[in-house]
């Protein structure tokens, strides 16, 4: 519903390399470099949660979490199967599948994911107004730009993993609540 996807990973790029001019200096690698190369990577990739693991990482680290949930978001077709691929990874799965969600959910909307695995984001949230929030926040975005559609990824879907596996209605009912399923 937002942004064009061809936009997109330009604007994440850009954006990512603005936030490394501002603030503080710390060592470590370029985030913007590596969103670009873990999403390459990711998208070659046979098995891109494999490649991902091993070679992105998913730490806490920013420069791991951040490319690794870039490489996702832009890997996976559909968005539900995207965050079920981040919540299979090991490492700080439950933040990359926060950012996985925001980011498919900001392009795709709501509508995109299953109605159950809304309710249950919503019933293990009672004091958040989780949906009037999305809502906000999506009144407040500009208008988006129109381009020419762009080729769509190719569809992927979370594999089971062992040591990783993907029960769709565990994650629905995880129970630590995630905002991962809201659109902004």
């Amino acid at each position: 519903e937002g942004v064009a996807p061809d936009q997109i990973l330009p604007l994440a790029l850009a954006a990512a390399a603005q936030g490394a001019r501002r603030g503080h200096v710390t060592p470590g690698p370029d985030v913007a470099a590596r969103i670009a190369w873990a999403c390459g990577l990711a998208a070659a990739a046979d098995a891109p949660l494999d490649v991902i693991e091993l070679l992105v990482g998913t730490s806490v680290a920013t420069q791991e979490s951040v490319p690794a949930a870039f490489a996702i978001a832009t890997t996976y077709a559909d968005p539900w199967q995207a965050c079920l691929a981040a919540a299979a990874l090991g490492g700080d799965a439950d933040t990359i599948a926060a950012m996985v969600g925001a980011m498919v959910g900001a392009r795709h909307g709501l509508s995109a994911f299953p109605a159950d695995a809304v309710a249950a984001l919503t019933a293990a949230n009672p004091t958040l107004d989780l949906i009037g929030t999305a809502d906000h926040l999506l009144a407040a975005r500009p208008a988006p730009a129109r381009s020419a559609p762009a080729r769509p990824a190719p569809a992927r879907s979370a594999p089971a993993r062992p040591g990783h596996q993907v029960d769709d209605d565990a994650a629905r009912h995880d129970e630590t609540p995630h905002l991962s399923l809201i659109h902004i």
